[in-house]
């Protein structure tokens, strides 16, 4: 008995059969289908891409040509320094908190807020500004409304550069208020 290798044997089949022929050959045209239709799509991708870059290169080429940039640099510059000036001044981060702590209980009292809960955190550097530091306030306390208006008006117009961050009220059963807020200094920043 003489044995063939498969190869040998495929390629016999494949002159014999007709039907084997005509499956070979179907395969290979979804093949070479799949082939163009994904070539296709890749075109069509690298297309889109080359023209949304094209369009962002003329966008930049059409930026630098303008004039006025260095101009604007320096009134973005003098804003900054006459913010900056606006700050209070502090040594450090802690005489920031301390300051930002004695303001809070200050206003408290005065207003009368009763069972409120107040939590000054540490002083922290604004990021890409290297001596402006923030502090960042919580109050929880009961709402009534003529104590919480005071409040918020005193955030309002407190020391230079105080902002309000949230504020949420929940009126239930005992109505309450949250009242994060933060301060800005300009210090050493340690």
């Amino acid at each position: 008995m003489q044995t063939f290798p498969p190869i040998t044997l495929m390629l016999q089949e494949l002159r014999h059969n007709w039907r084997l022929r005509l499956g070979a050959w179907l395969i290979v045209a979804i093949l070479a289908g799949y082939l163009i239709l994904f070539i296709a799509a890749r075109q069509q991708a690298l297309k889109g891409e080359y023209l949304e870059q094209s369009a962002q290169a003329a966008r930049l080429t059409a930026l630098a040509g303008h004039t006025g940039w260095l101009e604007r640099a320096k009134a973005a510059k003098a804003s900054l320094v006459q913010l900056e000036s606006q700050l209070s001044q502090v040594e450090s981060r802690g005489l920031a908190q301390a300051q930002v702590q004695t303001w809070l209980e200050n206003h408290l009292k005065k207003l009368h807020i009763r069972a409120a809960r107040s939590q000054v955190e540490q002083a922290a550097k604004v990021h890409g500004n290297r001596n402006v530091l923030q502090v960042r306030a919580t109050v929880q306390a009961p709402y009534e409304p003529a104590g919480f208006a005071k409040l918020l008006r005193a955030v309002e117009v407190g020391p230079p550069l105080m902002a309000v961050e949230q504020l949420d009220i929940t009126l239930q059963r005992n109505p309450r208020f949250t009242l994060i807020f933060k301060t800005y200094f300009q210090g050493a920043g340690e």
